[in-house]
């Protein structure tokens, strides 16, 4: 903390450049361009920060002293207490009195919005410069402007303020001005220093917002006026080829509808500032950029940094969850849409590059060729994929001796590892973590400190308490991007996450309809760019239905998409009985089984046969049993012949089924339509019945007679009736009642 006089600072530090927009000055520690100095009013106390993470402040004082400068000790932060910021009242206004209504540095509004200190009609005013952008040659550049446009930066149109109010008769313009885009020049300035022009851009209402978004490092035009904007200005420079971003103050919908009806559909985004408001407590909404800055200092206690990291943590999920498509009134066709453009004065060459629809072609050479990662060879390669099977034949079990195996860099169930110990992430709903999960993992012998569980997601709200955080469900459709950042910096952070466990999948839709094509394709193609951009295998858990008479990739539960994006599905079932078994029965072992890998030899992905088998855990001092998985060597067996059940095989049929069949053929032989009875056999004089006494099972009796397409039907009694294919009985028409 150094107590200076900011004309002794602003010596201290010598020459100063604007750099996003904050006046920055050269540190005599590291030499960098970004020593910033806060001051208030003359003689008030004076902080310099060096922004780079080497100068710390002890260094900044000493240098600042050896140079000749008076300083003095750090002195001991004072207690705050939350403050509201008003605005300044009375009559007229200065630059000094508007910075403090908006908590602006008063010199940056001078040195780099031009704000000057005016009156008007003898009251003091505030005149607020409109320049024109004349690009400069690294403008044109950065922007690709090219031709002999005319932005003719002599063109000053004065705005004079009587008051920090953004209401008439607060703001009037001086005679003959014309309407123009606020902040022009500092937006053009920004991005030229450190050449890089942004993807989209936001447009306020006024120019109290665009100074305050241009403080804290957003892109930003200035609109002075709900109905202030016209057509042509989509046509600027600055604003070709970006996304649009409005910031839609309550009440003020045909704002954003007339920036959106100036722009090519889809554009435009908006975020409705209405959503955010405070919804408790003084029942004031949110107005502004502005007044969400404002806000932000007030729950900081008027602590800038923090300020920032809060007007950015709900600005990030604003436009993460709210950048809404504002329906767009352009006109439909191609030739009246360009007609539209031309008319708005959009060079030709970009109205036929936006309407004029295209395919996109690539031969030869159209990016590197890559190498499929594994994270378990032949099985589970590092992409999207999913594991499905019924209830209770251990998904979750099989799935969590895999991570445990992930965690430690063992070796996997039939092949060497291919990792070294690595870390997991868990996303599960259906069982409990304390109870269940972490038992479960500690009995395969997981590394509990590299198992990770996804539990909420945290946001920022704003209500009547203020500013705060609050957690709710995680939802992929919307929190994708936020799973891929905190990936992102675990590994920045040496924590390599290799494997993402969801379970089961269908917990985490959202508002997505899982049996709807249209609505889960879209996110599961999300998905599976998400594993192939971070290498990262995900597999989520599914069920399979209850319709038996499905074939196998159609058991899967949901949209067909659930089996069509992902690069591998792989299910879970009970092992076949031996011939002549009771099939009532299931039996302990179970099967993994590929039903989709096209990325390996078909030999290469064999089936697996495993148990589970109990595990002795310490839980508060006591063992208990936790199940775990047994590997039981190659299953001989594939997805196909277990699901189908013999349904679509190619060769000789069994034995047992073939009997079933030849029983069947001749019971139905009489002619008659024959009761088929409940499926346990316990009615006599019915198919299922006169088939227990047979010693024949309901699944092999069932499969017999799909093979020989007996009819079956309700008849007016509400029995259900079977006959030979070829009989007179039965429904008429080829729709048949529901199976039985």
């Amino acid at each position: 903390m150094n107590t200076v006089t900011f004309e002794a600072a602003e010596r201290a530090v010598g020459q100063a450049r604007f750099v996003k927009g904050s006046k920055r000055y050269l540190c005599p520690v590291c030499n960098e361009w970004h020593l910033s100095l806060k001051a208030g009013t003359k003689g008030a106390p004076f902080v310099a920060h060096c922004w780079t993470k080497g100068c710390e402040p002890f260094e900044r004082i000493v240098s600042m002293a050896s140079s000749g400068y008076t300083t003095e000790p750090p002195v001991a932060r004072p207690a705050r207490t939350p403050q509201t910021y008003q605005k300044a009242t009375g009559t007229g206004l200065t630059v000094e009195q508007y910075a403090v209504a908006k908590q602006l540095p008063a010199f940056w509004l001078r040195d780099f919005w031009m704000l000057s200190d005016t009156t008007r009609d003898g009251v003091p005013a505030v005149a607020f410069p409109y320049t024109n952008w004349q690009p400069t040659a690294a403008d044109r550049d950065i922007y690709k402007v090219h031709g002999s446009e005319d932005w003719d930066s002599s063109n000053v149109k004065d705005r004079w303020s009587l008051t920090a109010t953004d209401t008439d008769p607060g703001r009037k313009w001086r005679a003959g001005a014309k309407n123009a885009l606020y902040g022009q020049f500092q937006l053009a300035y920004n991005e030229v220093e450190y050449n890089q022009r942004a993807a989209c851009i936001f447009i306020v209402e006024g120019e109290s917002d665009t100074q305050t978004l241009t403080l804290l490092g957003y892109p930003v035009l200035g609109v002075n006026g709900k109905n202030s904007w016209k057509p042509e200005y989509s046509q600027h420079p600055l604003l070709q080829g970006r996304f649009v971003v409005v910031w839609q103050e309550p009440g003020a919908a045909d704002f954003t509808q007339a920036i959106a009806n100036s722009f090519p559909p889809g554009y435009v985004k908006y975020l409705p500032l209405e959503k955010y408001g405070y919804t408790g407590g003084d029942a004031t909404p949110i107005k502004d950029a502005s007044e969400l800055w404002l806000r932000c200092l007030d729950e900081n206690l008027g602590d800038e940094t923090d300020a920032r990291k809060t007007f950015d943590d709900c600005v990030r999920y604003w436009l993460y969850d709210a950048p809404y498509s504002m329906p767009n009134n352009l006109p439909k066709t191609t030739p009246e849409l360009k007609a539209k453009l031309a008319q708005w004065g959009w060079p030709e060459a970009v109205a036929n590059e936006i309407t004029t629809p295209q395919v996109n072609v690539a031969f030869g050479d159209v990016g590197q060729m890559e190498i499929i990662d594994w994270l378990w060879t032949d099985r589970w390669p590092k992409r999207f994929g999913m594991l499905f099977g019924m209830p209770d034949v251990g998904k979750s079990v099989l799935t969590l001796d895999i991570a445990a195996r992930v965690t430690t860099g063992r070796a996997m169930p039939d092949r060497p590892a291919t990792t070294p110990p690595a870390y997991v992430l868990m996303l599960v709903s259906e069982d409990g973590i304390n109870d269940t999960v972490r038992p479960r993992l500690v009995a395969a012998g997981a590394d509990m400190a590299k198992v990770g569980f996804v539990l909420q997601t945290v946001i920022p709200v704003i209500d009547g308490q203020g500013i705060h955080r609050t957690a709710q469900p995680v939802e992929l459709n919307r929190d994708l991007d936020l799973l891929k950042n905190t990936v992102l910096q675990m590994r920045e952070r040496g924590q390599d996450v290799q494997l993402i466990v969801i379970d089961p999948a269908s917990s985490y839709l959202g508002d997505i309809d899982g049996n709807k094509e249209t609505q889960v394709r879209p996110l599961l193609l999300r998905l599976r760019d998400f594993a192939e951009e971070l290498n990262i295998c995900v597999i989520g858990l599914g069920h399979f239905n209850k319709n038996n008479e499905q074939a196998a990739l159609h058991r899967l539960s949901g949209a067909g998409a659930w089996t069509a994006v992902p690069r591998f599905v792989w299910a879970c079932v009970h092992e076949p009985h031996e011939e002549g078994a009771d099939e009532n029965t299931e039996t302990d072992v179970r099967l993994l089984l590929n039903g989709k890998l096209n990325i390996t030899a078909k030999q290469k992905k064999r089936g697996l046969r495993y148990d589970t088998t109990s595990v002795p855990v310490e839980i508060q001092g006591k063992q208990y049993p936790h199940p775990t998985v047994t590997w039981l060597g190659d299953a001989d067996t594939t997805l196909v012949d277990v699901l189908d059940d013999g349904l679509h095989r190619h060769g000789p049929e069994p034995a047992q089924q073939n009997a079933c069949k030849a029983w069947l053929a001749n019971l139905l032989d009489s002619g008659k339509a024959i009761p088929c009875g409940s499926r346990d056999g316990s009615e006599p004089n019915t198919v299922y019945g006169m088939a227990k006494a047979a010693g024949l099972s309901e699944r092999t009796l069932r499969k017999a007679k799909e093979q020989l397409r007996v009819k079956y039907w309700r008849d007016v009694s509400g029995v259900y009736m079977w006959a030979k294919a070829d009989t007179p009985f039965g429904p008429q028409s080829a729709a048949q009642d529901k199976p039985y």
